[in-house]
């Protein structure tokens, strides 16, 4: 029996992720699942992002030799705010790490009907539920060289959302929601090849395990976040 691999990995309101793992039986490709736990995060509401220690962990899987195409299924978008704004969001988080590198990376591939949580093909960034007080999950799977074929991410309907499209500042997001962009903006980062990050001196990085209400600063990628990358893909 051959098995797949794939990645859960978690932005987070209030709450920070412990990893462990746990082998999944499939048709697909040999591999280990690895999923998050949950324990209390003490910080909660958003501060500033602080000093920038210039920091990055890497995950150890390796992007294709091609750009990967996302696509993203608007029917899940919150109806409260615009899907033209969440599009645009959602694109301009995969544009940001597209930026820290002369690698193409992602190709915005439009729409789709397709489930997200799913390996059926297609990279889909859409909004479902997540349950058990996940803001945001991204997955991937990988083949048995360690190569991401296909990933997802998905933004909690648990949570309210906003596009803070004329917002600025560390903290300047709408109150009692997340940012669209700020959170894809993270998530991204995962099956690019970035692990969260957790330790005190680490809340400027992108790639920062918590996440909070009204935070707008993990949109624009700190030293770290770049730093990872160039290792990952040069300039």
């Amino acid at each position: 029996m051959r098995r797949y691999r794939a990645f859960m990995l978690f932005a987070l309101p209030i709450l920070l992720l412990v990893a462990f793992g746990s082998d999944v039986a499939n048709s697909g490709h040999e591999g280990l699942i690895i999923r998050a736990a949950l324990a209390a995060n003490p910080v909660g509401a958003c501060t500033s992002a602080g000093t920038d220690n210039q920091v990055y962990s890497l995950t150890g899987y390796k992007f294709p030799s091609t750009s990967m195409t996302f696509k993203t299924n608007q029917s899940t978008f919150p109806t409260y705010i615009s899907k033209s704004e969440v599009q645009s969001a959602i694109k301009s988080a995969f544009t940001t790490w597209d930026g820290a590198t002369k690698r193409a990376l992602f190709v915005d591939g439009g729409t789709t009907t397709a489930k997200a949580n799913t390996k059926d093909g297609v990279n889909t960034v859409a909004f479902g539920n997540l349950g058990g007080g996940y803001v945001a999950a991204a997955y991937g799977w990988f083949n048995t060289s360690n190569v991401v074929i296909e990933f997802d991410i998905t933004l909690s309907t648990s949570y309210t959302w906003a596009t803070n499209v004329t917002k600025n500042g560390d903290c300047g997001g709408a109150a009692n929601a997340f940012d669209v962009r700020n959170i894809t903006t993270h998530e991204v980062g995962h099956p690019i090849g970035l692990n969260d990050l957790y330790g005190t001196s680490d809340k400027a990085q992108t790639m920062y395990g918590y996440a909070a209400y009204q935070e707008l600063y993990k949109r624009t990628l700190a030293n770290g976040d770049k730093k990872g990358v160039l290792v990952l893909f040069g300039q």
